[in-house]
């Protein structure tokens, strides 16, 4: 069994240095890494070609593309891997040690298996970390036990998974009209799974090096806002949950607002 590593790369130069030395740590050897770097401006690539210039271009691959968006970057990936197993992370992650070796071993003792999934763990330990985590827990049913399933399946993130190539090649990847991150993982999976595949989530953990401060979750209402493909029961569960993050959210925008009416 093979893996091929694919993160699509946009300007970062801050986080991809750590994400590229997890990478090369891996446990499990045989493997390669394919960087899409989608139109970076910043110094990303000029840390890229130092990292591919010790481990070697068997190991490292570095692809070049304009800015298509990461939809676009890791269709361009896949259609490079020469993998049996495709994993996806991104830029500002930093995998453990295990983490191929660990997808392997499910991979093996469940071969009807289309992808593995594990949890995005956040890097800090303030209340917007922390309401993540309970989120992960109590409505994603993330906890320390292997879940196959189909599409409640609670996976889908591509900060960390792995699916077979020819099941990827079967539903053609990444639809590209996702030009942001905003979805085109889940839209991957529901693809998928409308297939009748199986997917499995497995208690291993990717740290997500952000701030989780106040501005990165206006990003994340501004990319993604609340997902729509959920039940009524799901959707009640994650405003509750989210209480405590839209209430100031709001009153930001509130006041960011009457400031912005005045000036």
């Amino acid at each position: 069994m093979k893996f091929t590593i694919i993160v699509p790369v946009y300007n970062a130069e801050k986080t991809i240095e750590a994400c590229l030395k997890s990478l090369l740590s891996q446990d499990y050897k045989s493997y390669e890494v394919i960087i899409v770097d989608d139109g970076s401006t910043d110094n990303t690539y000029d840390i890229l070609k130092k990292y591919q210039d010790k481990a070697g271009e068997e190991k490292i691959r570095i692809i070049k593309q304009r800015n298509k968006g990461p939809a676009a970057a890791r269709n361009n990936g896949i259609k490079h891997a020469t993998g049996n197993i495709i994993a996806f992370t991104d830029a500002d992650c930093i995998v453990p040690v295990n983490w191929l070796s660990s997808f392997k071993k499910i991979y093996d003792n469940y071969p009807y298996l289309a992808g593995i999934g594990g949890i995005l763990e956040p890097s800090k330990h303030n209340w917007v970390a922390n309401l993540e985590r309970i989120k992960n827990r109590k409505l994603y049913g993330m906890n320390n036990k292997l879940i196959i399933s189909g599409k409640d399946c609670p996976i889908g993130g591509t900060n960390n998974i792995s699916y077979r190539k020819e099941v990827l090649d079967s539903v053609k990847g990444f639809d590209e009209n996702f030009p942001k991150p905003a979805g085109e993982d889940f839209d991957l999976k529901l693809r998928i799974c409308s297939k009748g595949y199986k997917l499995a989530f497995a208690p291993i953990k990717v740290i997500h090096n952000e701030p989780y401060d106040f501005d990165y979750l206006l990003r994340q209402f501004a990319k993604r806002g609340i997902p729509f493909r959920i039940s009524n029961k799901h959707l009640f569960l994650k405003v509750l949950i989210l209480l405590p993050i839209i209430v100031p959210t709001l009153i930001y925008k509130v006041i960011a607002y009457k400031i912005k009416s005045k000036a």
